[in-house]
């Protein structure tokens, strides 16, 4: 423990606790030095002192803290060896927390403080947000600017939306809020996101499951809040990395924003983790993804991806897809200067159900490994263009008319154009291979 943590709650809390810990702590050990301070405390959380007191003390007994009050959310470090089950999560929260009618600084000596917040446990950690009307906190996780998060479980980590039995007034349908340059880091078994996501300005996300991860929506809608289920995962000049066995997105997810004609870039990186063992076998987004200006979409991967519906890149975008197996509905290059590039590796598959639309001044690229096949049809705007490129073995069965301005092929490469009965036409401004195969 850090005796530097300055925060009251993390001098009056971080306590070890476990289970089977053989010698007795005494909590009044981690009083903070600073009487000014820990009156202020009481002073505008009465109680709060004694319910934190106990949960770390029932955690030596049983190794799990748990502690769901609304006083305030949790802002110190927390180690248990079960379990840990809280209402809520705010780094940075005292550093930041004013009074609420002159709206002054409660705890000016916190503002240059460590506030970070570290929770680890063997077990779960379950986050359940309980608002009222007059205090709680909405969201599962918040992280305030410059601060950092980290949860480690040695299970699962649940991130739950507001209970749709409480009240709504400190809540916006939300499970993750991270600001300007703060980070957060998830690591578990699997990992649940009930509510939306909003990462902004510099924040950083890093989830790794060695499971799967799943980012949900609550059965029932949240009470008071219009579409509060539908909110996406937004990352407005921000970066998430993910990596887990199996990602599942069933909210639309929203790469970069842009506001009064001034784009925040951002970027989504989905790829194995070499560190912590971790390779992705199947990534499914059910809804659409939309990379906005500026902003990079990157999947590299063994397994599959499958876009349910439209994965669309505005101006000046980018994504990268490797993957052996590769679905979508439909790839619409909107904006121009954008890029999309699809990579199948060896014996892989790409289907595109509908079309790949390429915008003006704007580029898509597949490339079929060795064995390979792709079912799609393309359509590119005059003033864009396509490559694909075949290895060898690779077939490509055009589903109607379609232009691209490169085709390369390999040895034994197939383009088959029409099933019997039918014809297709395939234009191309430059064909170049060897040994390969034009089927009609």
């Amino acid at each position: 423990m850090r005796k530097e943590l300055l925060l009251l709650s993390l001098s009056l809390c971080a306590l070890p606790a476990f289970a089977a810990d053989p010698q007795p702590i005494n909590t009044g050990q981690n009083l903070p030095s600073w009487p000014k301070t820990m009156e202020t405390w009481r002073k505008y959380f009465p109680g709060l002192e004694e319910e934190v007191k106990k949960a770390f003390e029932e955690a030596k007994k049983d190794g799990i803290f748990k502690l769901e009050t609304n006083l305030s959310p949790v802002a110190w470090n927390i180690t248990a060896e079960k379990g840990v089950i809280i209402n809520s999560i705010n780094s940075g929260f005292y550093r930041s927390y004013r009074d609420p009618k002159t709206h002054e600084i409660v705890f000016p000596e916190l503002e240059n403080a460590n506030n970070d917040v570290l929770i680890k446990t063997q077990g779960d950690i379950i986050v359940s947000p309980k608002s009222t009307n007059h205090a709680g906190y909405g969201y599962a996780v918040a992280v305030d600017s410059d601060t950092s998060t980290t949860l480690e479980a040695g299970k699962k980590i649940v991130l739950k939306a507001l209970d749709q039995k409480s009240d709504s007034s400190y809540q916006d349908g939300l499970s993750i809020a991270v600001a300007e340059n703060g980070k957060l880091n998830l690591k578990a078994e699997d990992v649940y996101v009930y509510g939306g996501v909003v990462a902004q300005y510099g924040a950083t996300v890093n989830i790794n499951a060695s499971n799967s991860l799943y980012f949900l929506k609550p059965t029932d809608p949240a009470v008071g809040i219009k579409n509060a289920n539908e909110m996406p995962i937004s990352l407005i000049a921000s970066g998430m990395t993910l990596s887990a066995s199996n990602i599942f997105f069933n909210r639309q997810v929203d790469i970069g924003q842009t506001f009064f004609d001034t784009p925040h870039p951002s970027q989504l990186t989905i790829e194995d983790n070499l560190e912590e063992n971790i390779a992705v076998e199947n990534v499914w987004f059910y809804f659409p993804a939309f990379v906005d200006d500026f902003s990079h979409l990157k999947v590299n991967i063994a397994g599959s991806v499958v876009f349910n519906e439209e994965l669309v890149l505005s101006n000046n975008s980018s994504s990268d897809i490797s993957a052996t197996k590769i679905r979508v509905k439909n790839i619409l290059i909107n904006g121009t200067d954008s890029k999309a590039s699809f990579n199948v590796k060896d014996n892989g598959v790409m289907q595109v159900d509908g079309i790949i639309k390429v915008g003006n001044r704007s580029h898509v690229d597949i490339n079929l490994g060795k064995g390979s096949s792709l079912r799609a049809y393309v359509e590119a705007d005059p003033l864009g263009s396509t490559s694909v490129t075949m290895g060898q073995g690779s077939i490509w069965f055009p589903i109607s008319d379609s232009n691209v301005n490169t085709l390369t092929m390999s040895k034994t490469s197939v383009l088959e154009m029409g099933a019997p009965g039918e014809s297709i036409t395939v234009t191309t401004d430059t064909l170049q291979g060897d040994c390969s195969v034009l089927w009609y």
